[in-house]
């Protein structure tokens, strides 16, 4: 499978911990590619400089088979883009400025864009100034997605978008890369990235922390066990924990426990019952405390721009 993104080396350093420094990444074709991250920790700059809009101060990328520098106007007819401070012609018509975008992007048939303006309950008639937040997100959207692109960079483009329309938006990057497409997306929203990617990145402080593939993450989480403890069978309970070293519990509410197992979990519901607990039921997984920890990790010191210290 070829790579629709592989940089080496790829740096552009500000000084004071902002910026992005020598990335290593490969993003295949047909994948849904999420980069995350803290606040200041590259993704913004990596995006923009894939884009050609920021030039390396060393180091390089190949977008779609072309390096960094070539012809950019050319290459920009097969990407969708949204920037994460979006800046529209604000007197423009919806409609008005989505035909223009097409023009620029060569699309002679408009069914496309119709489709996306319906399907993601967008005014076309309204002027830009007149949109909600959320709305303008949906003229991005749809100017990303119009022209049917081969790649798809997307800073944060759910947002301000309500949950129902978060999933339908999920639903199109999915099947853009079921069409051999790829999206390579920015986002906050854990979930988001739970069900849409198929890999992940993760940047801390300008450095790639690390890269997984989002269902190798789930199957490494513990599962989630929450249990009903009546007080008389707490000292069988806890006695059953004990012999089950794997297991954690947090004390909840009401004689409440949640407990966290990995691996076989029949063993331990058993000695559970048997201890007297009840309404067993699995919390659904969650990356989120994954994702949480590795950005709060230690941040490799750093010089000024273009050094750096092991």
């Amino acid at each position: 499978m070829a790579d629709a993104i592989a940089a080496t080396g790829l740096t552009k350093d500000y000084g004071g911990g902002r910026g992005i420094l020598d990335l290593d990444l490969r993003v295949p074709e047909g994948t849904v590619f999420g980069f995350l991250g803290p606040n200041g920790a590259g993704k913004t700059t990596t995006l923009r400089l894939l884009m050609g809009f920021l030039r390396p101060d060393r180091g390089g990328a190949e977008v779609l088979g072309h390096p960094l520098g070539t012809d950019r106007a050319r290459l920009h007819r097969h990407i969708g883009y949204i920037p994460g401070e979006l800046a529209f012609p604000r007197g423009e018509r919806v409609r008005t400025y989505l035909d223009r975008c097409a023009r620029l992007q060569g699309v002679i048939d408009r069914s496309r864009q119709r489709e996306l303006v319906q399907r993601l309950e967008l005014p076309p008639h309204l002027r830009i100034r007149e949109l909600s937040k959320g709305n303008r997100q949906k003229v991005a959207l749809v100017q990303a997605l119009q022209h049917d692109p081969d790649l798809l960079i997307l800073d944060e483009p759910t947002d301000g978008l309500d949950p129902v329309l978060r999933r339908q938006v999920g639903s199109l990057l999915r099947r853009h890369a079921a069409d051999g497409g790829t999206v390579f997306l920015s986002s906050h929203v854990v979930h988001e990235i739970e069900t849409v990617c198929d890999e992940v990145a993760i940047v801390v402080g300008g450095r790639l922390r690390s890269r997984a593939r989002v269902a190798e993450l789930l199957a490494d989480l513990p599962l989630r066990l929450r249990v009903a403890v009546p007080a008389r069978a707490r000292p069988a309970v806890l006695a059953a924990l004990a012999r089950h070293p794997g297991s954690r519990k947090q004390e909840l509410a009401d004689g409440l426990l949640r407990i966290e197992v990995k691996g076989d979990p029949l063993p331990l519901l058993r000695d559970l019952a048997d201890g007297g607990a009840r309404d067993a039921h699995f919390e659904d997984k969650d990356l989120e405390e994954t994702f949480m920890g590795l950005y709060e990790q230690p941040r490799p010191a750093r010089t000024g721009a273009g050094g750096r210290r092991d």
